[in-house]
């Protein structure tokens, strides 16, 4: 080594091996458990949140739960669940492009159909039909956009 601070040093640099890719399955499952998981948790934290806002501003325990239940499309409380449902389902992508270090977008539309049927089964009776399609493609697109971003970081790494 030399002793000028001047001169880079000399060293053997590799970069690290990557790790093997996951199986696809688990990669889907993983993916599904972030964004339905990610989105159930998130949806019960505000949901808490806003009823102690509720119960805070004299509403008693029943009418806040009614509040709750009832909550208007495009309330900000509707809004902000959307937002993180969005960002659960981009995440969900994500890590299903990471785990399957797989080129193409096959297992995020996997993973985009499961997102939009769970949501499908468990929540299109409490909107109108326009509201539900629109839910479906903003879960998919989301997913999707997870799922390109995870490739371009496993392109860039």
């Amino acid at each position: 080594m030399s002793s000028s601070p001047y001169i880079a040093p000399n060293a053997d640099l590799k970069n690290a091996p990557l790790a093997p890719p996951s199986s696809p399955v688990k990669a889907v499952l993983c993916g599904a458990a972030v964004d339905i998981g990610g989105s159930l948790v998130v949806g019960m934290v505000v949901g808490i949140v806003y009823g102690i806002m509720l119960v805070g501003q004299g509403l008693s325990a029943e009418q806040a739960m009614t509040s709750l239940k009832d909550t208007a499309e495009g309330s900000w409380f509707w809004i902000t669940c959307m937002a993180f449902g969005v960002g659960t389902s981009v995440l969900g992508g994500f890590v299903c492009a990471r785990m399957s270090r797989r080129s193409d977008y096959r297992l995020g539309f996997i993973l985009a159909a499961i997102s939009v049927t769970f949501g499908l089964v468990f929540g299109s009776s409490a909107h109108s039909l326009a509201i539900t399609a629109g839910m479906a493609a903003l879960t998919a697109g989301a997913v999707l956009l997870g799922t390109r971003l995870g490739k371009a970081r496993l392109a860039a790494s």
